[in-house]
């Protein structure tokens, strides 16, 4: 195994410049740390390239490694490509490809989802229950942010994805055929009724913001706003645990 022994070194400079959206924007790469990093690397849309390393890699991670580069790092490169006071034995650079949206199957959309935990935890759920497209209204986020990867576990590297601001996504929905339903706590159908309604259609289903929900404009281009009825005394649920239950049921009628 090669070591690089500079902090200057093309590979590690790039390793530690992809914490920057800019960068995984522009280069089409992801950084992923630790043994589950490894792990994940090896997703539907998602190639490893190469693997730093503070120590030998195990053998149960061999075959998530295949045509991956293995270069041996010191503790102290681990810490400063990691941008932590931890040693990270394993650092992955991976490429990611053909991650445009399929506007001929189901699509989340995350309508200025904040929290990455949330927006990892959605991801997720998605691709269980079959939705293949995952779509961001808010520009500034990438579900490739170590946390949101992290909260999807591995999932966002296997999931078609894009950010489109709302202002072109609600005539870009409509012109693909899509059955739009967005989620508020104040929607008129109940999600049973919507559930039948939309059997058998293809779906986009919209997700808000965790304070002031779905924007007046992706509501007004719904054909639906769906609520889940709680008792009253529970005003919303969070954000992730509402899609767990909205895409169960669309996926229990067919979508």
């Amino acid at each position: 195994m090669e070591a690089l022994l500079s902090i200057k070194d093309e590979k590690i400079r790039l390793a530690r410049e992809l914490c920057l959206p800019k960068v995984r924007r522009e280069t089409g790469r992801v950084v992923l740390y630790g043994e589950d990093g490894v792990r994940w690397a090896k997703s539907p849309l998602c190639t490893p390239e190469y693997i730093l390393c503070t120590r030998p890699l195990p053998q149960e991670l061999f075959e998530f490694s295949e045509g991956a580069e293995l270069f041996s790092v010191s503790e102290g490169i681990s810490k400063k490509v990691s941008g932590t006071s931890q040693v990270i034995p394993y650092i992955t650079v991976a490429k990611i490809a053909g991650t445009e949206p399929d506007l001929s199957e189901p699509a989340v959309i995350l309508d200025d989802v904040r929290d990455h935990g949330n927006i990892g935890t959605i991801i997720r759920t998605a691709a269980a229950f079959g939705f293949k497209n995952v779509i961001l209204t808010n520009t500034a986020n990438d579900i490739y942010y170590k946390n949101i990867v992290g909260a999807s576990r591995g999932t966002a590297l296997g999931i078609r994805y894009e950010n489109i601001p709302a202002g072109r996504l609600a005539g870009l929905l409509k012109s693909s055929g899509y059955a739009v339903i967005s989620t508020s706590s104040y929607g008129s159908v109940a999600l049973g009724e919507a559930a039948k309604k939309f059997s058998g259609k293809k779906t986009a289903v919209i997700f808000g913001n965790e304070t002031v929900g779905v924007s007046k404009e992706l509501l007004a281009a719904s054909d639906a706003a769906v609520r889940i009825d709680l008792e009253p005394c529970v005003e919303s649920l969070n954000v992730g645990v509402a899609a767990g239950i909205v895409l169960s049921a669309l996926r229990a009628q067919g979508r």
